[in-house]
């Protein structure tokens, strides 16, 4: 199917590209560690192992015009602060790097769930 895939750096613009695709018969959102800029992959050892599993399998698996937003949840120390808007916010509170929700769903999953194939297709699969 076709994803299209819009990248944020932060929790205001991922909620203004979740108004931007309203629309869109489904919203993703991956929430992934911040790059660490010796390595240029994520901090996040559990983002890296995720990160191309959800690129091979959520195309397979959503709507035809459904919507990911990959956003970049900053540094490791920035993440860790328990106070962070990603953690306390009240339509994500998210726990753990990576997550993958459906947004406007309680459906996710966390960290090493997201390298899990089948577990992406029940995610994005419809709940009729």
């Amino acid at each position: 199917m076709s994803l299209t895939e819009v990248h944020v750096t932060s929790l205001a613009d991922y909620l203004a590209a979740c108004e931007t695709h309203k629309g869109a018969p489904q919203i993703f959102g991956l929430f992934c560690g911040g790059l660490d800029a010796a390595t240029g992959e994520s901090w996040c050892p559990d983002c890296v192992v995720a990160q191309p599993v959800i690129n091979a399998e959520l195309p397979k698996f959503a709507k035809a015009g459904a919507v990911l937003i990959h956003c970049d949840v900053g540094d490791r120390t920035s993440w860790k602060n328990m106070s962070n808007g990603y953690r306390t916010h009240p339509q994500l509170k998210l726990s753990g790097v990576p997550t993958l929700l459906l947004h406007g769903t309680p459906k996710r999953l966390v960290e090493s769930q997201c390298a899990t194939p089948s577990h992406i297709e029940l995610l994005a699969e419809d709940e009729d």
